[in-house]
């Protein structure tokens, strides 16, 4: 009997110790990790153990599976640029070891799969506060690793927004620009339900300034017109919208942008430019000319709003050609010399100012401006109608011959231009196929033919366009960018999130691509269209001067004589009190340039 009790005890004890093993296996599997920080931290256990935070200090926001309020970029510590900081040497983050699974006491139907929720969300939050340490401490490389590795796993949903926009963050410290935009266009094509979507308008606006491109933004921008901007950015952020609707011709569209901006904003005189542009296409010249005197006020060096030469002198220009279009010649003679010599457009008011001293009969000056256009310093710039000017400023002063003259270099100089550019236009191709033809024969000419060309003038004038500049300049950086990709660590450079950028810049390479190729055809067809209308001017002033030529031949045989005499030209020294008299003998100096006179001895009386 006492042998009995003693099995049974037996028995009870070891039922009892096998009980308790098991309520602690559940105990430890079953942790709250929903990593709600505002809640007490339970005893952990040391194999479980997570990174413990510094007394005083906030954990990061990001961290925090679903906060109630949006994390924003500090100013200026997130979006002013930092010192450059000193970059750590990559490593591979610490494996963990994995721990065996503990096993059942014995093969029965108890088990605990549905407890190792809590363990999982443990590693995830131990890899993301592993990464948001590696941000602090500068190690970039490493925590996008980490970030990304989160964002690629489907259980991690509640980390990933987090994780998206730490990673953005960290490309930009690694001055990976158009990787760091290409994250927050991600975020921001997400909509408001993004919980970074706010910060993220900031800081892709922020980084757009960097880049010579940023029409990704812009069409992600442009589905949420209606979205309170950042106030930091938000008069940046309508105008950037109104430049992208006008080139859209949406004018509608981008007017709403332009009376959204603030009037003492620093945007907003090139906002007023841009209103003054649409109203000039819509052919309400008084109107344009008003808000082009406004832009002047604006940017008046003492007076105005903010110092913008270069929207100052386009708007002297823009004024300039109003003017000559009014027929107010004298007027526009006025604006086009308030472009400074030092400006990007000098030359082309040169050019232009031609006309409109030709139409004041002010022939001296017009022939001078072309002297200067035709001189060794300009010999790339591309100016077919200068030859078309000279013509017939001399039809026009019964110089037949030497207007015949000019009529025949014209035809030679630019008839084969014209066919050839007509076979480049019609070429059937795809805008970034079209754009890779167009550098290899631009490579081709440099190498295979004289700075004289004229051909190559023509593909320096395209190439001079402002719009492809931009995507010129914008493809280098991203060539730039994938370079110093490749140049990195081994081990960063073969992360799934090296691997990933690389692939976005292809892409983004090949959509510029075709936006550049785009505009090259554009360019390259209204040259071609140009040419032809030139040719036909030449054509009928050819036509012109043989008609002068048979009507005095006419005149001799009636014996009337109505042949050309040069009249005489009295020469005189005499200049303004800020110039000085010098004969031009063939020779060109830089100070000279833009101030010549060609005396034209006339063949009739006009």
């Amino acid at each position: 009997m006492a042998m009995k009790r003693l099995y049974s005890l037996f028995a009870f004890c070891t039922i009892f110790l096998f009980a308790f093993h098991s309520y602690a296996q559940i105990k430890f599997e079953g942790l709250d990790l929903d990593m709600d920080e505002a809640a007490p931290k339970k005893k952990e256990s040391p194999k479980k153990a997570q990174p413990k935070e510094k007394k005083g200090k906030k954990a990061k926001e990001e961290a925090k599976p679903a906060p109630a309020k949006e994390e924003t970029p500090s100013v200026p510590e997130e979006l002013m640029p930092s010192k450059p900081e000193k970059q750590k040497a990559v490593v591979a983050p610490p494996i963990e070891e994995k721990k065996p699974a503990v096993q059942p006491a014995f093969r029965g139907a108890i088990t605990f799969d549905a407890l190792d929720l809590g363990a999982t969300q443990a590693a995830d939050k131990a890899k993301m506060d592993k990464a948001l340490s590696l941000m602090k401490q500068g190690e970039f490389q490493n925590a996008t690793i980490l970030f990304y590795e989160i964002l690629s796993d489907p259980k991690n949903m509640e980390f990933h927004q987090a994780a998206e926009y730490n990673i953005a963050k960290a490309l930009y410290r690694m001055k990976k620009y158009y990787s760091s935009l290409s994250y927050f266009v991600q975020i921001i094509n997400k909509g408001p339900a993004h919980r970074f979507f706010q910060s993220s308008i900031e800081w892709g606006i922020f980084i757009s300034q960097k880049l010579a491109d940023d029409s990704s933004l812009l069409q992600v921008l442009a589905r949420y017109t209606d979205v309170d901007f950042p106030v930091k950015y938000r008069d940046q952020s309508h105008f950037l919208l109104a430049k992208y609707y006008y080139e859209k011709d949406d004018f509608e569209s981008a007017r709403k942008m332009i009376n959204r901006i603030a009037e003492n904003s620093p945007v907003f005189p090139k906002a007023r430019y841009l209103e003054g542009i649409m109203l000039y296409k819509e052919n309400k010249l008084q109107d344009s000319v008003n808000v082009f005197r406004d832009v002047v006020k604006l940017t008046n060096p003492k007076k105005g709003l903010i110092t913008d030469e270069e929207l100052r002198e386009n708007s002297f220009l823009q004024l300039a050609r109003i003017h000559y279009q009014a027929g107010q010649f004298k007027t526009s003679v006025y604006y086009f010399e308030k472009i400074s010599r030092d400006s990007e457009n000098w030359l082309e008011s040169l050019f232009e100012s031609s006309w409109a001293y030709f139409r004041m009969g002010d022939y001296e000056k017009s022939l001078g401006n072309l002297i200067t256009l035709s001189s060794p310093f300009f010999k790339d710039e591309f100016f077919p109608e200068a030859t078309i000017i000279k013509s017939v400023i001399y039809y026009d002063n019964c110089r037949y011959p030497e207007a015949g003259s000019f009529v025949d270099e014209f035809m030679e100089t630019y008839q084969n231009l014209y066919e050839e550019l007509n076979k480049i236009v019609v070429q059937k191709m795809s805008d970034d196929k079209y754009y890779e033809f167009f550098h290899k024969m631009e490579a081709g000419i440099d190498s295979s033919t004289s700075k004289k060309d004229i051909k190559r003038r023509i593909i320096a004038s395209v190439l001079s366009n402002k719009i492809a500049k931009r995507y010129n300049e914008a493809l280098n950086q991203i060539d730039k960018e994938m370079q110093s990709i490749a140049k990195q660590s081994g081990y960063w450079r073969n992360s799934q999130i090296a691997k990933k950028a690389m692939a976005d810049l292809q892409n983004e390479k090949r959509r510029i691509m075709s936006l550049a190729g785009a505009v090259m055809r554009e360019s390259i067809t209204a040259h071609r269209d140009e040419l032809r209308e030139l040719i036909q001017q030449a054509l009928r002033i050819q036509l012109e001067i043989e008609t002068a030529k048979k009507n005095l031949l006419e005149s001799k045989l009636k014996g009337q004589d109505f042949s050309v005499q040069l009249l005489n030209k009295k020469y005189t020294g005499a200049t303004e009190d800020d110039q000085l008299y010098w004969p031009y003998e063939g020779e060109y100096w830089r100070d000279e340039l833009g101030t010549y006179h060609y005396t034209m001895l006339k063949g009739c009386n006009k």
